[in-house]
């Protein structure tokens, strides 16, 4: 399931997918415009030889679109081979490396996966790889923002939480922003001192940039109201209410949900305090 856990991986170039026993896989990744570059690491953390062992990845598919018969990748990949001895061994407390590359086509909802199979067990497993992974930063006026932001042709996703820890995370928030999810932080654009405003173009393989059209953009707009809830410990928190908006709903969906799993109290369960 895409539950907090592995959302909050989405926004991560490294970690843990699964713990095992037996298989424990773990990814390392790089991002660059419309390309990306995943390490996916086996090892055999049980007792006994893993044989058989193979991997087929699947990735997501767009709706049928316009003129054409069949559904059309979102993602152009290419996995190289599981280096494994003879007969897909995988010898306890072994490990194998698997490379797999990417190139983004269009926007989807569900992340490419591996599916795993080895004598007498399966597994599936979700890559953390969502579209906003694949912005570009898209610096924006305060009137181009606005006029863009109250577009009704746009989608939209929206959460609202309570800060996981006390103090200010604005520094935080905005390295986030501009650093993983690569968006440009628009300062001076929202009305409050508080808020974060920020924008970014999807970077696909071919497809045409914003404002062209059929380009796709993301808005963010985070309202935070500091020292308004208490945290389990009695200490105020800030709260906020995150808003996406975006040309495509998956997009929205995608990076509201993220973001809400990594800044939130995801641990014990998303809060939804009306602002």
């Amino acid at each position: 399931p895409l539950d907090a856990a592995w959302r909050k991986l989405c926004l991560s170039n490294e970690g843990v997918l699964a713990n095992g026993p037996p298989l424990q896989l773990g990814f390392k990744a790089d991002f660059r415009a419309h390309a990306a570059r995943i390490g996916i690491y086996f090892a055999n953390v049980g007792p006994n030889l893993l044989s058989n062992l193979q991997c087929e990845l699947v990735v997501p598919e767009l709706v049928v679109p316009p003129n054409h018969n069949t559904p059309t990748p979102a993602l152009a990949a290419s996995a190289a081979p599981l280096p494994l001895e003879a007969g897909g061994n995988l010898a306890p407390r072994a490990q194998a490396l698997q490379m797999i590359s990417f190139e983004l086509l269009a926007p989807y909802s569900q992340p490419p996966h591996l599916s795993i199979t080895w004598s007498g067990g399966s597994a599936k497993l979700n890559l953390p790889l969502m579209p906003f992974r694949f912005h570009t930063p898209w610096p924006l006026g305060k009137d181009d923002y606005f006029r863009l932001w109250r577009s009704p042709d746009l989608k939209e996703g929206q959460t609202k939480f309570t800060f996981a820890s006390p103090g200010d995370h604005s520094a935080e928030i905005k390295s986030l922003l501009s650093s993983i999810v690569k968006l440009a932080v628009l300062e001076g654009v929202d009305p409050s001192p508080t808020n974060i405003c920020a924008a970014g173009a999807l970077a696909t393989k071919s497809g045409p940039a914003p404002p062209a059209p059929g380009g796709h953009y993301v808005l963010l707009r985070l309202e935070i109201i500091p020292n308004y809830a208490a945290g389990p410990d009695g200490v105020k928190r800030a709260a906020s209410r995150l808003t996406v908006r975006a040309t495509h709903q998956a997009l929205a969906d995608s990076l509201s949900q993220a973001l809400t799993a990594q800044l939130s109290q995801a641990e014990v369960g998303l809060t939804t305090n009306r602002l």
